[in-house]
C-alpha cells in the first residue's frame, strides 16, 4: 500500500528523472543539430562504450547496494558503505583503463582518421567522477532520501547544461570536450554527495573482503547479465555502424532522444522502488511483492501509452524543427522505439521482482536470449531494410526478454533471502 512518505519519494524520484531526462535530451539535441551525422555517430559509439564500462559498477556495486543496504542500519550500514566506497574506487579505475585501451583498439580498427581514440580517452578521464556520483546517488536512494538525490542530480544537470552552453558560445563544441564537461560536473556533484553522507567517510572500512564477497555472490550473474544487456541495447549501435555507416547510429540515437524521457525515468525510478520492493518481500512475502509489481507494471504501461499518444502526432514536426531537417524522413523509427519502450517498461518490473527474489541467474538467461534475438534480427533486417531494420531489432529483443522473464518470475523458489547476505557483524 502506498504511504504518504512513499508518494513523496516517488514524486521526488519522478522529478529527479525528469531533470535527468531533460538534460540528456537538451544536450543530445544540441549535439545532433550542431555536429555532422558522422561526428554525432562517434559520440553515440563513445557513450555506448561508457555504458559498457558502467556495467561493472552497476552489477557489482550499486545494484546490490540498493538491495543489501536497506535492511541494515546504524554503524553496521556505515561500515558496509565505507568498505563499498573503496571497492567502488578500484572498480572505477579499472573501468577507466579499459575504456582508454578500447579507444586505441577501435582507432586501429577504423583507421588513423577516426575520432574514436580521442573521444574514448576523454570518456575514460570522466569515468571515475561519473561513477562516484552514481555511487553516492545509490547510497542516498538506499537510505530512502529521494529528495537528497533530487538535489544532487539537479546540481549535476545544471553544471552539465552550463558547461555545454559555454562550449557552444566559445565555439569549442566537440565530442571530447563534451565528455570532459560531464566528468567535471560529476566531480562537483560527487563532492556534494560525500558531504551528505559524512558517516560513510568517517566509518572504518575494515570489511573489504566480506563486502566484496557478498556483492560478488549477489552480482556475479548481474555482471554477466549486464554484458548481455549491453549486447541487446548498445552493441546494435556499433554493429549498425559497421553494417551501414556511423550515420545509422546517429539516426537511431536522434530518434531515441524523443523517447529518452520514458527510458531515463524508468531507469531512475528503480532506485526509488528497489528498496521498497525488497521491504515488501521481507514484510509480506510473495503476495505482497506480487501486488507491488502488478501496480508498478500497470502504471508503467499507462505512462508509456499516454506519452505515445502525445508524441506520435508531433514526431514529423519535432524531427524537422529539432534537427534542422537532417532526420525528418525517419518518423517510423520513433514509432518502433515507442513500442520498444512499452515492452522495456514491463520487463523492468518483472526483472525487479527477480532481483528481489534473488533469481539473478534467470535475468542473465533472459538477457542472453534477448541479445541473441536482437542481434540476429539486426543482422537479418539491416541489410534489407536499412536503418528501419536496425531499429526493429530493439523491440524484438525486448519482447523476448519480457516473455522469458515473465514466464520465470514465480516458476522457481526464491534464492537465499537478502537478509541472510551479511557482510560483517558488530564487535
Amino acid at each position: 500500500m502506498l504511504t504518504r512518505e512513499g508518494v513523496k519519494a516517488g514524486a521526488s524520484g519522478i522529478a529527479d528523472q525528469v531533470a535527468l531526462s531533460a538534460t540528456s535530451l537538451i544536450v543530445g539535441l544540441a549535439l545532433a543539430s550542431r555536429l555532422d551525422p558522422g561526428s554525432f555517430g562517434v559520440y553515440v559509439i563513445a557513450v555506448a562504450v561508457m555504458l559498457a564500462g558502467s556495467s561493472a559498477q552497476v552489477s557489482l556495486v550499486t545494484d546490490p547496494l540498493l538491495i543489501l543496504a536497506a535492511p541494515r542500519s546504524g554503524r553496521e550500514q556505515s561500515r558496509y558503505l565505507a568498505a563499498l566506497l573503496w571497492i567502488q574506487v578500484l572498480v572505477s579505475l579499472a573501468v577507466a583503463a579499459a575504456i582508454a585501451i578500447s579507444g586505441e583498439l577501435l582507432g586501429v580498427a577504423w583507421g588513423s582518421g577516426s575520432q574514436i581514440p580521442t573521444a574514448l580517452i576523454a570518456a575514460a578521464a570522466s569515468t571515475v567522477p561519473i561513477q562516484l556520483q552514481a555511487f553516492f546517488r545509490a547510497v542516498l536512494f538506499s537510505r530512502l532520501r529521494a529528495t537528497a538525490v533530487l538535489f544532487n542530480d539537479l546540481l549535476y544537470c545544471v553544471l552539465r547544461l552550463a558547461g555545454v552552453g559555454l562550449l557552444i558560445l566559445a565555439d569549442r563544441l566537440a565530442i571530447d570536450t563534451v565528455l570532459l564537461v560531464y566528468g567535471a560536473a560529476a566531480s562537483v556533484a560527487a563532492v556534494v554527495g560525500m558531504a551528505q553522507c559524512p558517516d560513510v567517510l568517517a566509518a572504518r572500512a575494515n570489511q573489504l573482503r566480506p563486502t566484496w564477497a557478498a556483492h560478488w555472490e549477489y552480482g556475479r550473474w548481474l555482471l554477466a547479465t549486464s554484458g548481455a544487456f549491453w549486447c541487446s541495447g548498445q552493441a546494435p549501435a556499433i554493429l549498425a555502424s559497421a553494417l551501414l555507416t556511423p550515420v545509422a547510429a546517429a539516426v537511431i540515437r536522434a530518434c531515441q532522444y524523443l523517447v529518452t524521457p520514458l527510458n531515463v525515468t524508468f531507469v531512475g525510478l528503480e532506485g526509488v522502488f528497489a528498496p521498497r520492493a525488497s521491504k515488501a518481500m521481507a514484510v509480506g512475502g510473495e503476495r505482497s511483492l506480487g501486488s507491488f509489481l502488478r501496480i508498478l507494471a500497470l502504471t508503467s504501461a499507462v505512462a508509456v501509452l499516454s506519452f505515445a499518444l502525445i508524441l506520435i502526432p508531433l514526431t514529423p514536426f519535432l524531427l524537422r524543427m529539432l534537427y534542422r531537417g537532417r532526420y525528418a524522413a525517419y518518423s517510423s523509427i520513433v514509432a518502433v522505439l515507442l513500442l520498444d519502450a512499452l515492452l522495456s517498461a514491463c520487463s523492468r518490473t518483472v526483472i525487479l521482482g527477480l532481483k528481489v527474489r534473488g533469481n539473478t541467474r534467470s535475468i542473465l538467461i533472459g538477457y542472453l536470449w534477448a541479445a541473441a534475438a536482437g542481434l540476429g534480427a539486426l543482422l537479418l533486417l539491416a541489410p534489407t531494410l536499412g536503418i528501419l531494420g536496425a531499429a526493429i531489432a530493439a523491440p524484438v529483443s525486448s519482447a523476448i526478454l519480457l516473455i522469458y522473464t515473465a514466464a520465470t518470475l514465480f516458476s522457481a523458489p526464491a534464492r537465499i533471502p537478502v537478509s541472510s547476505l551479511e557482510v560483517g557483524t558488530e564487535p
